[in-house]
């Protein structure tokens, strides 16, 4: 595989709205988003209120589109993928977040668990769950802008589960 094509690939993703649209790939970059909008929609990711109806001290966070063509193993290109992501590093512990430990597994663990499965002839599989942030509860109380190109005017956000950029998102 050529290195040199997933450059090329990343030399060509947007950084913004506005420069996905405006590409030459602009529609497939529209279809994505509007697939992850509708994949938020879908799992009840968030209902939207009033602006002038959020508590006195909500920090309502802004939001970035964040893009990625992926690839297959010999790097042709077989999707254009769009990310709804609040921007967490504008949250305020005690308020948005309270806990981000996310325990995960071990090195180690995963060794043993292999050899384990080597040793009895054990068939192993991979699972990807799609989606899997938008699928987690959110414990806090935190609000979010609407994601530009689905923004109606005076709404934000209320999430009800986590995207990828929130500080606790691992955790849940």
């Amino acid at each position: 595989m050529s290195t040199s094509g997933l450059a090329s690939l990343d030399d060509d993703t947007p950084a913004t709205y506005r420069e996905a649209i405006e590409s030459a790939d602009g529609s497939e970059w529209r279809s994505a988003m509007k697939k992850e909008f509708d994949a938020c929609v879908g799992q009840s990711t968030w209902r939207l209120v009033p602006r002038e109806q959020l508590p006195p001290k909500a920090n309502v966070l802004p939001v970035k589109w964040v893009f990625k063509k992926k690839t297959d193993e010999n790097g042709v290109l077989t999707q254009f993928k769009a990310r709804i992501t609040p921007k967490g590093f504008r949250q305020k512990q005690g308020i948005d977040y309270f806990e981000v430990f996310a325990n995960t597994g071990k090195y180690k663990t995963l060794r043993v668990a292999l050899a384990l499965a080597a040793a009895r002839g054990m068939q192993i599989n991979q699972l990807d769950v799609p989606s899997a942030f938008v699928r987690a509860a959110l414990d806090e109380e935190v609000y979010m802008d609407m994601p530009e190109g689905f923004a109606e005017p005076g709404m934000v956000c209320h999430l009800m589960k986590s995207l990828y950029g929130l500080k606790q998102s691992p955790r849940n």
